[in-house]
């Protein structure tokens, strides 16, 4: 709908408007803010991808999955409020978003995708308080300014290169229920040794 309109900075979406498709807003790149209504109930994967100037959004209460790729490379997007009743947050969502340093997740989530928050390097706390039984290949992959994360009770494995190249994550809350850490999950992580440490406790 709007792919490719450079100069584009600002949008208002009609409360009539329910979906909203693949790509609309590719690279959309003086795009400023973008608020779902709440009536809205889908949107489409990579929806947002290379809008630079992008430093706010706000999803519909509505939603249940926020789709793969939909804010990818959006490289001022500062802040995100992942709404109550999403369960499935998709492959890449926030890839690459470098300034974004808080992302708040609800009971809600059952799934965080791979490289759902990988390359954003400002984040620097997540708690996961839903996330299913496996956080997923390369979920929060060089997050260099992660120094905490709470997983949530349920939560059984953590997969390959997850949180790999963290450098500054120190703190880790772990839940009694994981029983699996993927290959070089922790990898260059302070915490690493600890972290292996608790898993090979909970085997026993």
């Amino acid at each position: 709908a709007f792919q490719y309109k450079y100069g584009l900075q600002t949008v208002t979406l009609s409360r009539d408007v329910q979906t909203i498709g693949h790509a609309a807003f590719y690279e959309c790149r003086a795009l400023v803010a973008l608020v779902f209504p709440d009536t809205m109930t889908e949107i489409g994967h990579e929806l947002l991808n290379y809008c630079y100037g992008l430093s706010q959004v706000v999803f519909s209460d509505s939603l249940t999955t926020i789709p793969d790729r939909v804010c990818h490379y959006c490289h001022t997007l500062d802040a995100v409020t992942i709404p109550d009743g999403v369960t499935h947050i998709g492959h890449y969502a926030f890839h690459y978003c470098y300034a974004l340093s808080e992302a708040s997740f609800p009971d809600s989530l059952q799934n965080i995708g791979e490289y759902a928050f990988s390359y954003c390097r400002y984040l620097n706390v997540a708690s996961l308080k839903g996330g299913g039984k496996k956080l997923a290949f390369g979920a929060f992959f060089e997050c260099e300014k992660l120094v905490a994360i709470e997983l949530p009770q349920g939560m059984e494995s953590i997969g390959n290169i997850a949180f790999s190249h963290c450098t500054n994550l120190y703190s880790v809350s772990l839940p009694s229920s994981l029983q699996e850490v993927g290959f070089e999950a922790f990898k260059d992580c302070p915490c690493e040794k600890e972290v292996l440490q608790l898993v090979q406790k909970n085997k026993k």
